[in-house]
């Protein structure tokens, strides 16, 4: 079931005041929630990461590199963010694996395999 979700960017800008501020840029895109595997959970475990979901969106050039994806799961009430932690393309397609809450101190690996 194709899915709503917010992907977002963090921009570090200087405001009128000359204050670092941080300003979030947000892009909707759809995209197809899958599990993450236990082989690949446990993988994740042992360098860190705690892979909770996958999704898949079904065009690679829908993304930006964005860091943050923000989305409501069925049956919740509010959104929930995540921090991308992994991406992988299918063909035309890309998927991106997250972990609950936003960690500015990982950045998201690519892969091909």
């Amino acid at each position: 079931m194709w899915n709503d979700f917010s992907l977002i960017e963090e921009k570090k800008i200087i405001n009128i005041y000359g204050d670092t501020v941080t300003e979030e840029i947000v892009h909707h895109v759809f995209g197809d929630e899958e599990s993450v595997g236990m082989r690949e959970f446990y993988q994740g475990m042992t360098v860190g990461f705690q892979p909770e979901i996958k999704i898949t969106l079904t065009n690679w050039l829908d993304y930006h590199g964005e860091k943050i994806v923000e989305y409501t799961p069925f049956g919740m009430t509010a959104p929930i963010r995540f921090t991308v932690i992994r991406t992988f393309r299918k063909g035309e397609a890309l998927e991106l694996t997250l972990q609950r809450g936003v960690d500015h101190g990982h950045a998201s690996g690519t892969s091909e395999d």
